[in-house]
């Protein structure tokens, strides 16, 4: 994972340690107080949630995108692929919030998590 406080936007789902709030889409002013270090004087971290099978099952499996999907393998990597079944190899996604990048890169639209992971 590369660091996390350039990876997340707004919107993405995270675990907020240390809370009650468990995993929740962050805010603009929970990231933006995430970059500045203002969570840490409060005892407060956020965490990525790993991206599991049964989490990428709810999530609706295989996405559609313009022209073609983002699906899996049997070893769990991520690809796109185009109408015509070719392949291409993307960034891998271990975390949800790397997911909901992806999509939006390649739709311009949000991957909406809230309420399933």
């Amino acid at each position: 994972m590369n660091n996390l406080k350039t990876e997340l936007r707004i919107g993405n789902m995270v675990f907020y340690q240390g809370t009650t709030f468990g995993n929740v889409e962050i805010s603009a002013q929970d990231l933006s107080d995430f970059i500045t270090g203002k969570f840490d004087k409060i005892g407060v971290e956020i965490k990525p949630i790993k991206l599991t099978d049964e989490i990428y099952r709810k999530l609706g499996g295989n996405f559609r995108i313009d022209e073609g999907w983002i699906t899996t393998d049997d070893n769990g990597g991520i690809y796109c692929c185009d109408d015509d079944d070719q392949m291409v190899f993307c960034p891998p996604c271990e975390f949800v919030h790397q997911l909901q990048n992806l999509y939006y890169s390649l739709t311009g639209n949000e991957l909406k998590c809230a309420g399933l992971v």
